[in-house]
Order: structure tokens, then C-alpha cells, then sequence
């Protein structure tokens, strides 16, 4: 009885656990199909993400370089923010006045030569003349107000510039108080090229360059007080008695003002060759096609390619009297406008600066921008 009962337990026991065995089964089974569902829909959220994660790098590598470039251009505003009186010397690169002059003065003195480090060249007084586009640059930054200048100033703050240090009276080196003419437009990284970049290259032609002629300008609004070194001209004469005069003596060309709100109509200094200003050389001289021309005229006007038209704030002019030919000069270098130079360019290229190889030596003929 006792052998019975202790198999009837055995059974009963081996039939309770063969059912939780197949319970486990079925629960194993279920969470092995959750797991399978967890690692597809993993899949999918990591296909849906990667998209989104590059998005999001772009983006961040977005923001660092726009963060770059605030911080480049408040580096250059910075920098010719301070630019009191920009001057082209005959080195071709562009020096504050005061800095340049006091060291040739400080040479001169001491009984050497001032030498230019950028161009290896013997530095003059004689030739320095106002970078007028930088100028005008720099007028156009400071009239530029910080955010946080203007929230000061409405709420009464003080915005007042601190005062400047005095220029040191030392070898002018790059990057300090001076500033070579072909600087970068703002936000733009060094050395790239642009429209407005004024490219400057020492010069070819020597220490002593004759002067330029000087010209005549005449408009209907021009004032009875001549500039300084000019001659006051009355209006120019309808066109039929234009084309009955010849050209004035000396072959001196008279221009006519094409757009008299100009701000450089009222700051002419008597002084020719815009390719000079621009530029800082030209090598064709008094044999350029530009040489006549007021010094302050738009280069990009006389090449037809202005596109400021009447707004601009460099001068516009067109010839009221034509003057002929000067003598020696062929008729290809007469018509054909000089080109800006380039960079890696020889000093001897066709180019507005320096002088032209195959040209005849300059012949001295007096007063200028030179002299």
C-alpha cells in the first residue's frame, strides 16, 4: 500500500514538473521574441538618427565657422578701426603718415638710408601721397556702432574712444600700426584675391621718378576757387564749339564732371594717374592711357566697368577737349587699358605700375604729384 501511494507521488510530482517546464518554455519563447522586437526597433531609431547626428555635426561645424569669421572681422575692424592718415610711399604698400615720416626723419638724422622691409627698397618723403580708398574704408567702419554702444549711448553711457598711443618711430613691420594697401575685405581670410583688394608690389621704377603732368577739370557746378594746383576754368563750351577747338596748349586733355555729388569733387588735389592711387605703380607712365586723368577719377569708370554709375563717390569725368598722342608712344599702348597686376606676376608685366621696359627713360618735365 505504502509502494502505491509513493508512486502515485512520484507521478503526481513529475507531472507538476513537466508543466512548469513548459510554462518556462513558452515564457523563454516570448521573451526571446520581445528581445528580437527590442533589437529591430533599436535598428530602426539608429537608421532614423544617423541622418539626424550628421545634420547636427554639419550644423556644429556651421556655427564654428561662422564664429571664425565674427571673430576674424572684429580682428580687421580692430585693426583699421585705427587708421588716422593711410599714405602709398614708393614702396607700393600703405603706411600711417606720421609712422613713415618719422622714420625717414629718424634715418635722415642719423645718417642712413630708410629702407622699406617689405620691398627691400630705399624709402623717400617725396612720395607719399593719400590712399583714399583706405580712407574712405575707415571712415565707413567708424561710422559702424557696436550693439552694445548704441544700448549705451541710449541709456546715456559713455562711448567715447580711448585715446590713441603715439606711432613708435621704428622700422615699419607688418602687422602693426601700418597697413599694406592690398588688405582683405572684411571677414576674408589672408591672402585670397578679391575685387577690392588693392594688390601692391614694389615698384620697378627708381627712387627718383620724374613728376606726372598735371590737368585741367571744368564742370557747370565747379566753384570760382581752384584746388590746390589748378587753374579755375570757366563752364565748357556747348559741344559744336568743342569740336572746333583743337587740343589746349600742351597737349593738356580738360575733362567734365559726370557726376558732381561725388565726395572726391571736393578734395581734388591737382595731382593725375588714378592707376597710381589704386595701384602704387604703373609700368606704361606717361605713356599710360589713364596718365591725363585726375588722380582721384573711379579706375573702374574709365574702364567701363563701374557699378555704382552716378552714386559713386570717386570721381566720373569724360574728356571735353581730346588731346593728342604724347610723342614715342605707339598707338597699342595709347588705346589698350592697363590690366590690374596679379599675383606671382614679374615686375615687367603689363600691369598699372612700375615702369614699361620698353619705354624710353622718364624725362623730367616739373611739378606733379612727384615733385
Amino acid at each position: 500500500m505504502s509502494t502505491s501511494a509513493a508512486t502515485a507521488n512520484t507521478a503526481a510530482t513529475l507531472a507538476r514538473a513537466k508543466a512548469d517546464a513548459v510554462e518556462a518554455a513558452a515564457a523563454i519563447a516570448r521573451l526571446q521574441q520581445l528581445l528580437e522586437t527590442a533589437e529591430a526597433d533599436a535598428a530602426a531609431i539608429d537608421r532614423e538618427s544617423q541622418p539626424l547626428v550628421a545634420e547636427r555635426d554639419a550644423l556644429k561645424r556651421q556655427v564654428e565657422a561662422v564664429e571664425a569669421r565674427i571673430e576674424a572681422v572684429h580682428k580687421t575692424t580692430a585693426k583699421y578701426a585705427t587708421v588716422q592718415d593711410p599714405v602709398i610711399a614708393n614702396d607700393g604698400f600703405t603706411y600711417e603718415r606720421a609712422t613713415i615720416t618719422a622714420y625717414i626723419n629718424d634715418c635722415r638724422k642719423s645718417g642712413v638710408a630708410a629702407r622699406s622691409n617689405q620691398a627691400d627698397m630705399e624709402l623717400t618723403d617725396e612720395h607719399l601721397y593719400s590712399n583714399s580708398t583706405l580712407r574712405r574704408i575707415v571712415d565707413q567702419l567708424r561710422a559702424i556702432q557696436h550693439p552694445n554702444a548704441s544700448a549705451a549711448a541710449a541709456t546715456g553711457g559713455n562711448n567715447s574712444r580711448p585715446p590713441q598711443q603715439p606711432q613708435p618711430s621704428h622700422p615699419p613691420q607688418p602687422g602693426g600700426s601700418q597697413f599694406r594697401a592690398n588688405a582683405p575685405p572684411f571677414g576674408a581670410q589672408p591672402g585670397t584675391s578679391h575685387q577690392h583688394q588693392f594688390q601692391q608690389r614694389p615698384p620697378a621704377y627708381p627712387a627718383n621718378r620724374p613728376p606726372v603732368n598735371s590737368y585741367q577739370l571744368s564742370h557747370h557746378q565747379h566753384s570760382n576757387a581752384a584746388p590746390r594746383g589748378m587753374q579755375p576754368l570757366a563752364p565748357p563750351p556747348p559741344p559744336q564749339q568743342q569740336q572746333q577747338q583743337g587740343p589746349p596748349p600742351g597737349n593738356i586733355p580738360t575733362f567734365r564732371v559726370t557726376n558732381p555729388n561725388s565726395v572726391e569733387v571736393r578734395h581734388l588735389s591737382g595731382n593725375t594717374h588714378p592707376c597710381m592711387r589704386v595701384y602704387g605703380q604703373c609700368n606704361f607712365g606717361d605713356n599710360c592711357a589713364y596718365a591725363k586723368y585726375p588722380i582721384e577719377c573711379c579706375l573702374s569708370n574709365l574702364k567701363s566697368r563701374c557699378r555704382y554709375g552716378d552714386q559713386c563717390k570717386e570721381l566720373h569725368v569724360e574728356v571735353a577737349t581730346v588731346a593728342s598722342p604724347p610723342q614715342g608712344a605707339s598707338s597699342q599702348q595709347q588705346q589698350q587699358p592697363p590690366t590690374p597686376p596679379s599675383q606671382g606676376a614679374s615686375t615687367t608685366s603689363r600691369e598699372p605700375g612700375g615702369v614699361n621696359p620698353s619705354a624710353s627713360p622718364w624725362q623730367p618735365s616739373g611739378g606733379g604729384i612727384f615733385s
